[in-house]
């Protein structure tokens, strides 16, 4: 194997308005001697698998990513990314190229609620992405948490649940001249974890009280009731 090389150009904006912000850029990468596993089946039935330089590979993509907080008890961001990528491996076999478009896209959500609690909304997706000969299938998962703050925040109760609907998983499909294999895996992701954070040297001035009172209140008010 020889060292991959990597030339990047990028182009952002950002543009703020009030409490809010937008965050734009287009990117191209351009990789010489991209490294990729690559397996091949001979004649004999046996697979062999090993990493080999390619020829070429290259990613044009934009990215948008915002801040907002409609009200003070609510804020949210989020983030999505389109992109083609073109990877050449014509040097290893004639037909090790792929040629694709892909997207991801991320949300998070913060909710102030009545009595000092914090409600927290995680939600993830990336669609299909290839490879020559390998097909990786969509994922998509959320999260959520709530946490509490205690004695001017020296104590942080939280509770988290990762993947709620437990469909975070990778299923793979490899194939190539003769062969073809469906691959899937499943983590333990959907999981319960409780915590508890003391800050023994937590110094918070009064003026940051009473403006986290002043929001609390706002929140206690304005939080629509069922």
């Amino acid at each position: 194997l020889v060292p991959k090389i990597i030339n990047h150009a990028e182009l952002s904006e950002v543009v703020n308005f009030g409490e809010n912000s937008i965050n734009m850029s287009v990117y191209y990468i351009h990789s010489n001697q991209d490294i990729q596993r690559v397996s091949v089946l001979d004649t004999s039935g046996v697979t062999t698998t090993n990493f080999q330089n390619l020829k070429t590979s290259d990613q044009l993509g934009f990215d948008i990513s915002t801040f907002i907080q409609p009200s003070k008890w609510c804020r949210a961001n989020g983030s999505f990314s389109v992109y083609h990528n073109s990877i050449d491996g014509s040097n290893v076999m004639p037909t090790f190229v792929a040629n694709y478009f892909a997207y991801n896209a991320k949300v998070n959500f913060n909710f102030l609620l009545p009595k000092k609690f914090y409600f927290q909304v995680d939600g993830n997706y990336q669609s299909s992405t290839y490879a020559p000969f390998v097909h990786n299938k969509p994922q998509y998962y959320a999260d959520l948490s709530v946490k509490k703050d205690l004695d001017h925040r020296r104590f942080t109760a939280s509770m988290r649940l990762s993947d709620i609907f437990y469909t975070q998983r990778r299923i793979t499909e490899f194939s190539g001249v003769n062969f073809l294999v469906n691959s899937s895996s499943y983590r333990r992701s959907r999981i319960l974890l409780f915590s508890l954070t003391y800050r023994p040297f937590v110094k918070r001035k009064k003026q940051e009280d009473n403006k986290l009172e002043e929001e609390e209140s706002e929140s206690d008010t304005n939080t629509p009731e069922e």
